[in-house]
C-alpha cells in the first residue's frame, strides 16, 4: 500500500480527507459502499447514513439476493425522526412518484406520465429527470416518496438491482404509501413474467408484490386507455372530468322526471 493510503480488506483507499466530494459517485462503486459500511465518516456523512452501522443491519444486508455491493443503502439510511419528518412534510407535494429503472423504461415512464396527464390535465408527478436536486439525491428522493399521495413501481427487468429504485421503494412501505405496481408487458422495453421477477426480489420485499396486483402496461390505443383508468382508480386519483360529467347526466335525469311529473307547463322557475 502506497504512503498515505489506508485498507479496508483487499481495496487500498485514501483517507477520509482526501476522498472526493461528489456523494452520488460513492454509491455506484464497490468501492464507496466499502468505505460506508467501514464507517469512513466522509461517505456517511455524504450520502446521508450513520458512520455506525449497527450489526443488526449488517446481517440483514447480507441475506437479500441482490448483487452485495446494492444491498446496503436501504439498510444504512439514518432514521427519521418524528421532528423531522414532520418538516420534510411540508415540502413540495405531488400527486404520483414514478419510481423506474433509467436503462430501460425512462421513455415508457415519460409516455405514461403525458397520458395520464391527458385525463387529469391537474396532476403533479415527481420524476427524476423533471426534479431539482440540489439537496443531494438521497434527500430529494426521500422527501418526494414522503411528499407523494400514491407511488407508482414500474417492473422492469432489473429494477431491484437498482440501489435507488429499492430504497425508494422501501420508503414508500416506511412511510405507508399507495403503492400502485405498473408492469412492462414488451419484452423489448425490460418486460418479463412475473414469476421471473419474483426472483429477483429480496425477502424484505416480497410481501409488497404478493399483497399487490400488477397492473399490465400496453401500448395499444384501447388497451392502454385500460391501463391509465386502472392506475386513476388505484391511485385514487380517478378522472375528475368525467366524474362531473356523471353528476351532470344524473342532474339531468332528475330534471326530466320533474318535467315528466308535471301536469302543467314547467318553467326553469318552476324546476329551482
Amino acid at each position: 500500500i502506497a504512503e498515505g493510503m489506508v485498507s479496508t480488506g483487499s481495496i487500498p483507499m485514501p483517507p477520509p480527507a482526501a476522498m472526493p466530494i461528489d456523494p452520488t459517485s460513492h454509491w455506484n462503486t464497490q468501492e464507496g459502499f466499502q468505505r460506508a459500511l467501514n464507517g469512513d465518516p466522509v461517505v456517511g456523512h455524504l450520502s446521508g447514513l450513520n458512520s455506525q452501522v449497527p450489526p443488526s443491519m449488517m446481517q440483514r444486508a447480507s441475506t437479500t439476493s441482490l448483487d452485495p455491493h446494492c444491498q446496503t443503502l436501504a439498510r444504512l439510511a439514518p432514521t427519521q425522526t418524528t421532528a423531522n419528518l414532520a418538516e420534510d412534510a411540508k415540502g413540495e407535494k405531488y400527486d404520483i412518484f414514478l419510481s423506474h429503472l433509467q436503462r430501460n423504461a425512462q421513455d415508457t415512464i415519460i409516455s405514461l406520465q403525458m397520458f395520464l396527464k391527458e385525463v387529469r390535465p391537474g396532476l403533479k408527478f415527481f420524476i427524476d429527470v423533471d426534479v431539482d436536486m440540489t439537496d443531494g439525491l438521497h434527500e430529494t428522493l426521500r422527501r418526494g416518496v414522503l411528499n407523494c399521495k400514491a407511488f407508482l413501481f414500474f417492473i422492469t427487468d432489473g429494477i431491484l438491482g437498482s440501489i435507488w429504485c429499492a430504497q425508494e421503494l422501501r420508503w414508500a412501505v416506511e412511510y405507508g404509501k399507495n403503492i400502485v405496481l405498473v408492469r412492462e408487458t414488451d419484452e423489448r422495453h425490460g418486460g418479463l413474467e412475473m414469476k421471473d421477477f419474483f426472483e429477483q426480489v429480496p425477502e424484505d420485499l416480497l410481501p409488497v408484490f404478493k399483497n399487490n396486483i400488477a397492473i399490465p402496461w400496453y401500448r395499444e390505443k384501447g388497451f392502454r386507455g385500460v391501463s391509465v383508468h386502472t392506475i386513476l382508480k388505484r391511485a385514487a386519483l380517478e378522472d375528475e372530468h368525467a366524474n362531473e360529467l356523471q353528476k351532470l347526466q344524473v342532474t339531468k335525469k332528475q330534471l326530466m322526471a320533474v318535467v315528466k311529473l308535471s301536469k302543467s307547463s314547467t318553467t326553469a322557475f318552476d324546476i329551482i
